[in-house]
């Protein structure tokens, strides 16, 4: 309660306001805002006197977000909850304690520079040697596919409509935590991951186009092909199930080397 008395004043510009112009632009208005003193994670937000000037009590105001931000990221909690999202996220749906430990110390020293929490979980142990165990969410399959393939999109409603049928609709997770972020919870819709495989490699999505013998080309053959697909050398059963399949292009995509990462 004290933190929305602290965010009281912010809003979005509507389309009924005047003028009618930034529709969606964040804002303060200073008239909405709740002037008086707030207690946050035992700290004291400032109240504004009343004797003190209109801009004064506006200034004032219109800094209690960024104070607000300071304590949350500087909360230790912070800190370990966000590394250990970040290390789920990178390392394994389980993160190893120590890596946990590592990256939320950097978190804490840096005051939550992301780009330095990041380098030091890239960095640590446990990310080199628990690499390929993450089964990649339906929006980075579709992604890293795309890429892979050297593919021209439209990113069209041909592919969102794949999205939606592995259960990863942009935009429409009911909670603010977003989809999650482990295997078990994708593993009922590996299917529609194979049919968009299948359908990638054989040109049948609407808006996306993959011209194969210029990327089977470009990476040096069937060998250079499978390398660069799967991010290492086939083994001898890939090999030859990607020659035998008839379509070793999509078995590629649909295999669990690739899907995991």
């Amino acid at each position: 309660m004290e933190v929305a008395r602290g965010l009281t004043g912010w809003t979005i510009r509507s389309t009924v306001e005047k003028p009618y112009y930034a529709i969606g632009k964040v804002e303060f208005k200073p008239e909405l805002h709740d002037f008086g003193a707030k207690q946050i994670l035992g700290r004291t937000l400032p109240a504004a006197s009343k004797d003190q000037p209109k801009d004064e009590q506006e200034r004032i105001a219109s800094q209690d977000l960024d104070r607000i931000l300071e304590m949350v990221t500087i909360h230790p909690a912070s800190a370990r909850h966000i590394a250990t999202k970040l290390c789920r996220h990178f390392i394994a749906d389980a993160p190893p304690a120590s890596a946990i430990d590592q990256v939320g110390a950097v978190f804490t020293r840096t005051r939550g520079d992301i780009r330095e929490t990041l380098r030091t979980l890239f960095r640590t142990r446990e990310f080199d040697e628990q690499r390929g165990n993450k089964l990649k969410r339906p929006f980075t399959f579709i992604a890293s596919a795309l890429r892979a393939c050297s593919a021209q999109t439209d990113a069209g409603t041909e592919i969102t409509e794949y999205l939606n049928r592995m259960g990863h609709a942009p935009f429409s997770y009911p909670t603010p935590e977003g989809y999650p972020d482990t295997t078990p919870h994708w593993l009922g819709t590996l299917l529609w991951r194979w049919n968009f495989a299948v359908a990638l490699g054989e040109n049948k999505i609407k808006g996306t186009k993959i011209a194969f013998d210029e990327l089977r080309k470009n990476a040096g053959g069937d060998p250079g092909l499978m390398r660069h697909i799967l991010g290492r050398q086939p083994t001898d059963d890939e090999a030859r199930a990607y020659h035998d399949s008839g379509a070793g292009l999509a078995l590629l995509l649909a295999s669990p080397a690739f899907q995991m990462c």
